[in-house]
């Protein structure tokens, strides 16, 4: 674990959250993120990965009441609270995760003298035993932003809780007639998070960075780049880096007739991801960046990134920076470390907490029939909606409450029955009530059973670029109903198979989006941004938010496709004798023959229109039947 605690994952940029995201905090090595053993038969007998979590009392409370009006014993209330815990099942993040910070395990592995080109011969074993760690043990990680991850726990890590409620009232309608009504409400609180990575690149929370990678991406040249990338050739070789002579290769940046945006837009590490404004990812790749051919600044061990604002972080032609001839003085100290990322000794510092929460109130309505003339039957509608703040994939890690929405799992709408009939046919029935004999034996007393349910779909998001951390959707800037989807079959497909639409074939167009159209002349071949259009005044829609911003449509809100099915089964058993007995029965399954439709394309980027259905389930009418003998 790290020591002091899971915070200490921010490393040298402080203990605390309020370190966390901001570019000027500075580097303190004396914080350096340091691991130890902690538990039983260590050094550290007395610690552990988290505190001890021990005031977990789940109370329970309930009561039945007999309602002493509208007929004695036929109305009955019951309600109840409870709060139940959901610990355990940490031992996945132990194995695979806790235990696998840098110098906990060591995998050894050799191929032999000859690089494994022939058949390893175990008499030379050992000159090749013990193979060498390729790092000493629980020693700390060097701040050189290696490929490594880091994991620990939260200081604080508890249980998760849910609060239940329900209340419920059942009326006995008529002998064989019962109906019942319930809420069902449930509260989720503190539930396990995923991988929560601070080590996300602070791009939004950069001043500095943010301003600069929108007016480059915008065409316009910053100064910050100049200093960054200060005497290297990010682009030797290519033309286009000198306004002055566009023919003329690149040469090293000098703030004057070679600009560091320019470089930045022309390279292929950023180009891409700076066209389509996934300025996370620029960042990220800035941190790492060792630069590029004859541009690249040497590592100085074996793993370390981050060279190009290593170098540039010591300043130009001042003390203790590089000399260029002819060059700006640049200070030192403007790219510290921890500039993009809160941890440079790591790639990835994930902390496991207790981030999550849930949301779920029902009204549930169920009418049971006893069997009585040969019928029986339960039906079961629910009317529910299902509200979380999602345990990994933020469209903000820093502002996760925003994320609140539809859990995955909501349905509005849920209708599930069964029921069994017996068929009014055979004596003293409705038909051949006057039959006898053999033939009577052979009609009468079939009973078919059925299954009906329906389900309205579950929620999803018309999704974008990701121009904040992740999960990003659509801004609207047109007239859209988020609840006009209905599934429409029709057109042919390029494989030649029946496909759909979720909102009817030709309704929406796609266009390039606005974004891509003011972005510098480098970069526009590069942006894959769409935008949707109405298919028949060609008018925007849907495009894509501006980097730093959240979609306008929100995330899951839009209904999917919604599901019903048609079940049944017809049978009989004829009895033989007193210990044998035959049984003929004959089941179906989506009787209607009813599809289930794909999941319909919600990107407004992709090659798809907006709600394509590129197939139909592979589930279709059966009928099975089957004779049994019993003896």
């Amino acid at each position: 674990m790290p020591q002091g605690g899971g915070l200490a994952l921010l490393g040298v940029s402080g203990r605390s959250f309020e370190n966390w995201l901001n570019p000027n905090v500075g580097v303190n090595t004396e914080l350096v993120t340091n691991l130890e053993f902690v538990g039983p038969k260590t050094a550290n007998p007395t610690k552990s990965a988290y505190k001890k979590d021990r005031n977990n009392y789940g109370p329970a409370i309930g009561f039945a009441w007999q309602v002493p009006w509208f007929g004695k014993g036929k109305t009955n209330m019951r309600g109840g609270y409870q709060i139940t815990f959901d610990g355990g099942n940490r031992y996945v993040n132990l194995a695979n995760y806790l235990f696998s910070n840098q110098g906990f395990v060591n995998l050894a592995t050799s191929l032999g003298p000859d690089n494994g080109n022939s058949y390893f011969d175990t008499q030379g074993l050992p000159s090749l035993l013990p193979i060498p760690p390729t790092s000493l043990p629980m020693q700390p990680v060097p701040i050189l932003k290696q490929a490594v991850a880091a994991y620990g726990f939260d200081s604080n890590y508890t249980t998760p809780y849910v609060q239940n409620l329900t209340l419920s009232v059942t009326r006995q309608v008529s002998r064989t007639l019962t109906v019942d009504v319930r809420y069902i409400g449930t509260r989720g609180e503190k539930l396990y998070s995923d991988l929560f990575d601070l080590n996300i690149p602070n791009v939004y929370y950069n001043p500095l960075l943010l301003d600069a990678l929108t007016r480059t991406r915008n065409g316009e040249d910053v100064s910050l780049f100049d200093q960054m990338f200060l005497g290297l050739n990010l682009n030797p070789g290519v033309t286009g880096c000198n306004p002055a002579a566009p023919t003329a290769t690149c040469a090293a940046v000098n703030g004057t007739t070679q600009r560091g945006s320019q470089h930045l837009r022309l390279n292929s590490t950023f180009r891409t991801n700076l066209a389509n404004g996934d300025f996370m990812a620029v960042a990220n790749s800035l941190n790492i960046f060792n630069g590029t051919g004859s541009g690249a600044v040497p590592a100085t061990v074996g793993g370390e990134r981050g060279t190009v604002l290593r170098r540039a972080n010591k300043g130009f032609n001042v003390s203790g920076g590089t000399t260029i001839t002819g060059g700006p003085v640049v200070p030192a100290g403007m790219f510290p470390e921890n500039w993009i990322v809160s941890n440079p000794q790591y790639a990835n510092a994930y902390l496991f907490s207790n981030n999550g929460s849930s949301n779920y109130h029902s009204l549930q309505v169920q009418a049971s029939v006893r069997p009585a003339q040969g019928l029986s039957f339960q039906g079961t509608y629910i009317w529910s909606k299902a509200l979380s703040v999602p345990t990994a994939g933020y469209t903000n890690p820093a502002d996760r409450q925003k994320d609140y929405a539809l859990s995955t799992n909501h349905v509005t709408h849920d209708f599930r029955s069964d029921g069994t009939i017996e068929l009014p046919i055979g004596p003293n029935k409705l038909l051949f009530g006057n039959s006898s004999g053999w033939i009577a034996r052979a009609i009468e007393r079939w009973q078919t059973s059925f299954i009906v349910n329906l389900s309205s779909g579950g929620p999803a998001s018309i999704t974008a670029g990701n121009m904040f951390y992740g999960s990003g959707v659509a801004d609207v800037v047109g007239p859209f109903d988020l609840r006009q989807g209905t599934v429409h079959w029709g057109d042919v497909g390029g494989s030649g198979q029946l496909v759909g639409n979720y909102f009817g074939n030709g309704t929406f167009g796609k266009t390039t989006d606005p974004q891509c159209l003011v972005l510098a002349t480098d970069l526009k071949s590069f942006c894959n941004l769409q935008a949707v259009t109405d298919g028949k005044t060609g008018q925007i829609l849907l495009q894509n938010p501006q980097p730093g911003t959240r979609g306008s449509v929100g995330r899951q809100t839009i209904a999917l496709p919604g599901t019903w099915s048609l079940d049944g089964n017809l049978g009989k058993t004829f009895r033989i004798s007193e210990s044998k007995n035959v049984q003929v029965r004959a089941d179906a399954t989506n009787i209607l023959n009813h599809p289930t439709p794909g999941t319909p394309s919600l990107s407004i980027n992709s090659a798809n229109p907006l709600g394509y259905i590129a197939t139909k389930s592979t589930l279709h009418r059966e009928f099975k039947a089957q004779l049994r003998l019993t003896f």
